[in-house]
């Protein structure tokens, strides 16, 4: 039986907030239940951790239940908003959406079937378009929930805020729940990898991350204080852009080409012991980008020694390519761990200037075509010259 609601989330790793995420969804679920006249059974909710069997396939069966689930609950936070996962579950529904609206014999004239909760303030973070359009469309409203979270609400016990959210999204979803198969199911894909994330916002001189650890190694989780994740967080909004992870694997290559095709910078994050065994660093140097920044990590250092350089690095493992060509454009550093933010924020920036003074600068005759293209990032004004009119300079 495809389950009733299933719950995108993203907690970071933080089971304390894994925990409410439960408790709530379990609420909810109730709710919905006592509303719809189903069985409990037929109310269930999908949440990942628990609702893949022990043992099971959970890839196959994750998607396997975004492809059949009747409502979409996403459960937004910065976690959320930077999970590539709850991106492609997104795009699954999404797709299936659109799919409902061709469909010839619908049961309801208008329906909605994501509904996004704010489930922990995303105050300062940029909201997908797509994702806000379905956010609008709910109509959910408390004195403060929209800033708050659903998460500190609780954590106040705010109940008239928090009963007022609970029995708009249940009655919305039991509306849904009247009308069994209202939503049609997914056709199907090859592999998860091929969804794109419909969350991802792409703006020009925004980055995209990827480590290259050794299996074994813990080093960001402990050296740092912080998740890696948190600590690119923390320096994309200290330089006002976005910065996220870019998924690897069979991912890698599309990913590679889409970050060129929109102007984005890649930056590698690379403990000094790999190379190439690591089949992702390889296929990072194997393609060709000018927005290339290489961080190399020494996690093994002695006392009072330096950090390896990246040209050692490199001429050890990857003499050709694009990280031989990040070093000769001056976009490499090597970092030891107490110094890995600091290193990290600096590169970043360096990295954007250095993209952004080597675009070729446009004159825009449209006012509304130039304001647009700002606003986009593309640089539109000319710099001046000290020419004369014939065009030699003085």
């Amino acid at each position: 039986m495809p389950f009733a609601i299933f719950a995108s989330y993203s907690t970071g790793g933080n089971n304390r907030l894994r925990a409410k995420l439960h408790d709530f969804c379990t609420v909810l679920a109730d709710r919905v239940q006592s509303k719809s006249g189903r069985s409990i059974a037929a109310c269930k909710i999908f949440l990942d951790a628990e609702s893949i069997r022990f043992g099971g396939k959970w890839r196959d069966e994750l998607a396997e239940a975004a492809c059949k689930s009747e409502a979409l609950l996403c459960l937004i936070s910065p976690h959320y908003l930077q999970s590539d996962w709850c991106g492609q579950e997104f795009a699954v529904f999404s797709h299936r959406c659109g799919l409902w609206e061709k469909k010839a014999n619908r049961k309801l004239p208008v329906a909605s079937f994501i509904f996004p909760v704010n489930w922990e303030s995303t105050t300062g973070l940029p909201l997908p378009p797509n994702l806000a359009e379905y956010q609008n469309r709910i109509g959910v409203a408390t004195d403060r929930y929209p800033d708050a979270g659903l998460c500190e609400i609780l954590n106040r016990r705010l109940t008239k805020d928090y009963t007022k959210l609970l029995e708009v999204l249940s009655d919305r979803i039991r509306n849904l729940l009247f009308h069994p198969g209202e939503l049609p199911h997914h056709p199907g894909f090859g592999s998860w990898d091929e969804i794109p994330n419909e969350l991802e916002i792409w703006r020009p001189y925004d980055f995209r991350w990827i480590s290259a650890k050794a299996p074994t190694s813990t080093w960001d989780e402990t050296a740092l204080g912080l998740s890696l994740e948190l600590v690119v967080q923390q320096i994309g909004g200290n330089l006002g852009c976005g910065g996220r992870r870019l998924a690897g694997g069979n991912a890698l290559p599309s990913n590679l080409q889409r970050i060129g095709d929109r102007k984005l910078i890649t930056v590698a994050i690379v403990e000094a012991n790999q190379g190439l065994g690591n089949a992702d660093l390889v296929q990072i140097n194997a393609t060709p980008t000018r927005s290339l920044a290489l961080l190399l990590v020494d996690t093994q250092l002695t006392p009072g020694s330096q950090p390896m350089v990246p040209e050692k690095w490199v001429a050890v493992h990857f003499p050709d390519g694009s990280f031989a060509q990040a070093i000769a454009d001056g976009r490499a550093v090597s970092t030891s761990l107490p110094e890995f933010a600091a290193n990290l924020e600096s590169l970043v920036a360096m990295t954007r200037r250095k993209c952004m003074a080597t675009e070729v600068l446009l004159r825009v005759a449209d006012a509304a075509i130039g304001e647009q293209a700002r606003l986009d990032g593309v640089p539109v004004d000319q710099k001046p010259t000290l020419q004369g009119p014939g065009g030699s300079a003085r």
